[in-house]
């Protein structure tokens, strides 16, 4: 993450850099950013570059934190708006997903930070820990009456199954947004199979 040189800039100078930054992870992949792109677009020295990230990879995980405190503040949002059903909390945080990526630049960022995830470990390790805080925003705001199965357990294993659709799908969805709806209705028949197993008054599988 940035240090804290950076944070100590002028709300106008940072917001150049991640302007310029932007700019180049929409143009190409993550492994192809060029710093000398980005300095030259938000008009820094290369020096001041290395004052405010470790290196690019430093610079690329601030950028998609902003992604996941988007993703886990709309979670919690869909949760509270849903009244704690986790289903169609997570569908419709799908359905926030597929909004942003039918904007070309939001989509082209996203895949381009996200696609290559595998051959930066920092950025990989960053998207699986994740998972953890988002199956705890999951099980926090569930409605558990809602439920057949209330007990701990079997609501954190609930919890990661779906946020693993929630994850493929959204994946598919940001690769190629043509796609959305037939990704979105697979979501929905996927979930489909689970509620009935889960939701209260839903049938024993």
């Amino acid at each position: 993450m940035p240090k804290e040189t950076f944070y100590n800039l002028p709300e106008d100078k940072k917001k150049r850099i991640l302007d310029a930054a932007a700019e180049e992870i929409v143009r190409v992949p993550a492994s192809e950013m060029s710093i000398n792109k980005i300095i030259q677009k938000a008009d820094i020295s290369r020096g001041s570059f290395y004052q405010y990230f470790d290196d690019k990879h430093d610079l690329i995980q601030y950028m998609l934190s902003d992604y996941i405190n988007i993703l886990k503040d709309g979670i919690r949002d869909s949760l509270r708006i849903c009244k704690g059903d986790i289903f169609a909390a997570v569908s419709r945080v799908l359905d926030g997903v597929i909004a942003l990526g039918r904007d070309e630049r939001n989509q082209k960022g996203m895949k381009n930070i996200i696609g290559e995830a595998d051959k930066n470990e920092c950025t990989l390790d960053f998207i699986l820990n994740l998972q953890d805080e988002i199956v705890k925003i999951l099980v926090e705001g569930t409605d558990r009456t809602l439920l057949k199965n209330e007990t701990d357990d079997e609501l954190i294993l609930l919890a990661r199954l779906l946020f693993l659709l929630l994850k493929n799908a959204a994946a598919e969805c940001l690769h190629d947004i043509r796609y959305a709806d037939r990704v979105r209705a697979e979501f929905l028949g996927q979930q489909e199979l689970i509620k009935r197993g889960t939701e209260r008054g839903g049938i024993d599988v």
